[in-house]
């Protein structure tokens, strides 16, 4: 069983030997890549190149170029002896599937032999799919390449534990064909296992590679920036422009408001309140000479609803307005000629006894409704209430004619949009520059580390000149 063991782990490569001697070809392959990573200059402009960053992933592909062409030839070799050891593994695999253990042979009973063979079949048919798993990539693919080349040492002992047991088992009956089938996976091995410390010792093309793609993240950022600082003129010209029109309709407005159409507007809207108030005294002067016979009136009114007293038709529609709306009646009352009439029948009706007052009392209302009906205070206050009546109404129309509300109401209709305007652009703007500020700042971060970067690679002081910041 010791036995057994001992070509398991053979055969699973868990030696050091290989280590060894890859690490003389490491040191040996080591040397195409010395072009990276030598110190860069530490002041001053010795080795200082400026490049503009519009074609700077094209100098850093011309930089990395003669490297990455030698890293190909390198991986080419190691791929094809990569393919030889796996070709000479499969054949064979194709022969050990051809073992026949159905005969009795060296002493071993038929139960073993029914083991191993299943053992067998179990070992060809996965060792056959992880050597599948192996084929090296096109050399040309950096990146399939180097992953293949840092990956493949730890991938194949790791699918090789897989089958430990199926290994044990088949080596009970071909200890020197799988002996033979160890040799080759060992060399195998050690040649992923140099490919590995290769590449991982030596990063430098990895970071070239890193540095193009930096790099043209930076160059595409920059025209981003380049295209927010173009916005900005826009941008301040609408708000600038806005403003602008802003300070004319402003100034229209003052204009508007000292112009001789303002002016008038002044004046008949003093003169509107002037001529209401006049209106008000009028009313007052009325309403206080109806306030005698108003009681009274009242009572004429309801003996006529009632029926008890008989107007002429005229008078009961007129009395009706004079006891709901007395100054809007005596208005459409020319000269008061219908409110006398009325009068007239309020002395009858309190001769007749059909209204009754307080003691003392109807000798006063009914003097006041005889003044009322010889007097000219009705005639006259009608006539003037007629005058102010056409003064207002001229007034009014005056009023109406001026152009000024209109002119002032349209100013500041427009003021009123054009700062909802200024208001929508301004915030915009506000982020724009934010917007270019934050984006500035990530990319002089991203620009430094591309330097720093390239500059460890190609061992020179490398600035990049973007267009944004021209």
């Amino acid at each position: 069983m010791a036995t057994k063991l001992k070509l398991a782990l053979a055969l699973s490569l868990y030696g050091q030997e290989c280590s060894l001697k890859a690490g003389n070809a490491d040191c040996m392959i080591g040397k195409l890549f010395s072009r990276f990573f030598r110190p860069a200059p530490e002041s001053g402009n010795g080795g200082r190149e400026t490049i503009p960053l519009s074609s700077a992933p094209e100098w850093v592909e011309s930089e990395a170029k003669a490297a990455f062409l030698e890293f190909n030839s390198y991986s080419e070799k190691k791929f094809s002896a990569a393919k030889e050891k796996i070709s000479d593994a499969k054949s064979l695999l194709r022969e050990f599937g051809q073992k026949d253990f159905s005969t009795n042979g060296e002493g071993e009973n038929s139960r073993l032999r029914k083991i191993v063979g299943t053992s067998k079949r179990v070992f060809v048919d996965k060792m056959g799919a992880i050597l599948g798993k192996f084929s090296p990539p096109n050399p040309a693919d950096f990146r399939a390449s180097r992953k293949y080349c840092l990956e493949s040492h730890q991938k194949l002992q790791y699918e090789l534990n897989s089958i430990a047991k199926a290994i044990v088992y088949t080596s009970i009956l071909l200890k020197s064909e799988l002996k033979e089938f160890g040799a080759v996976l060992e060399g195998l091995q050690k040649l992923f296992l140099e490919m590995h410390q290769t590449v991982q010792r030596n990063p430098g093309l990895e970071n070239a590679l890193k540095a193009k793609e930096l790099v043209s993240e930076l160059r595409e950022a920059d025209s981003g920036i380049a295209a927010l600082i173009s916005s900005i003129p826009t941008a301040k010209n609408s708000i600038a422009v806005l403003e602008s029109k802003l300070s004319e309709l402003e100034s229209g407005l003052r204009a508007a408001q000292s112009s001789e159409d303002a002016a008038e507007h002044k004046t008949l809207s003093e003169e509107k309140s002037r001529l209401e108030g006049e209106m008000e005294r009028l009313k007052a002067e009325f309403l206080q000479e109806f306030s005698n016979v108003e009681k009274p009136l009242k009572r004429l009114f309801q003996l006529s609803e009632s029926r008890k007293y008989i107007l002429p038709k005229e008078s009961a529609k007129l009395l009706s307005l004079y006891s709901s709306d007395p100054f809007g009646a005596f208005s459409s009352d020319k000269n008061a000629l219908g409110l006398k009439e009325i009068l007239s029948e309020l002395l009858k009706a309190m001769d007749s006894g059909l209204i009754e007052f307080k003691e003392g009392e109807k000798p006063k209302r009914y003097s006041a409704a005889n003044e009322l009906i010889s007097g000219k205070s009705l005639e006259a206050l009608y006539s003037e209430c007629g005058l102010m009546e056409e003064k207002v109404a001229s007034n009014s129309i005056k009023i109406s004619e001026n152009k000024f509300p209109e002119t002032i109401s349209k100013i500041n209709s427009e003021i009123s949009e054009c700062r909802k305007a200024i208001a929508g652009e301004s915030p915009g703007f506000a982020r724009l520059r934010e917007s270019l500020e934050a984006e500035r700042k990530e990319f002089l971060a991203k620009k430094s580390e591309a330097e720093a970067l390239c500059g460890k690679c190609f061992s020179k002081k490398v600035v990049f000149s973007p267009q944004s910041m021209d």
